[in-house]
């Protein structure tokens, strides 16, 4: 079976450095480092099976991001769970609401992050095995 492949878009602090260290070994890693550049890595790199998006403080171009990733045909099926700065409750259900499936805030911990991209994972492909069964 081949690596389910996750494309990150990185902060420059180097938050994401054990993250990538504990997936890289799971699954295929692409990252950027700007949001405008998400559009064209999707067409550029293979298909992700999730994206991990780093939000700012502010998050406007995330919010604006994942609006349209969820709502654009060629990429609402995406997951995408977002690392964010800000862990109130309402930037967590802002984050939600907008399209991702999961918040996680800073500091990251590795082994809870890949528990969630491989628990999206598994419900996914269970998700594909019921509809082709039918």
């Amino acid at each position: 079976m081949d690596k389910k492949k996750i494309l990150i878009l990185e902060d420059e602090s180097g938050n994401f450095l054990h993250l990538k260290s504990k997936l890289k070994n799971i699954y295929d890693i692409f990252t950027i480092k700007k949001e405008h550049d998400i559009v064209e890595a999707l067409n550029d790199f293979p298909r992700p099976d999730i994206i991990l998006l780093y939000k700012e403080k502010d998050g406007t171009k995330v919010y604006k991001l994942l609006k349209f990733l969820s709502r654009s045909l060629d990429y609402s099926d995406i997951a995408v769970i977002v690392i964010s700065e800000k862990g109130s409750r309402q930037d967590k259900i802002k984050v939600l609401t907008e399209g991702a499936v999961d918040c996680v805030t800073l500091p990251v911990v590795p082994e809870e992050v890949a528990a969630k991209i491989e628990s999206i994972i598994r419900y996914k492909e269970r998700c594909l095995e019921r509809h082709s069964t039918r």
